[in-house]
């Protein structure tokens, strides 16, 4: 619901972020308010926060430009090679931990 509510570009990285939040203040409305009112407290509550985030993910995108066929593969070849070498133990670090029970 929050994703379709407020459209982002990636470049901000709070896509999901507003997301969770668009959906926990519109329960809170819909808890608070009859759905006709709910809809324009939520609407009045995160238009301005959330269109200053789509602006600033915009302006950030902007910067940001298609690189060339010769070096998107060479940074993919840099990217595989760092993985192999040094990013086995980074992602393995991040996600490969379990906790043990006892």
């Amino acid at each position: 619901m929050g994703d379709a509510t407020h459209a982002i570009s990636p470049h901000a990285g709070q896509g999901a972020s507003l997301a969770l939040q668009g959906v926990i203040n519109m329960a809170k409305q819909l808890r608070d308010a009859a759905p006709e009112t709910a809809f324009e407290r939520f609407q009045q509550a995160r238009q301005l926060r959330v269109s200053r985030i789509i602006a600033d993910a915009g302006k950030r995108g902007e910067g940001k430009q298609t690189l060339p066929l010769n070096a998107t593969k060479i940074r993919d070849f840099i990217l595989t090679q760092f993985l192999r070498f040094r990013g086995n133990r980074l992602f393995n670090e991040a996600y490969g931990h379990t906790e043990k029970w006892a």
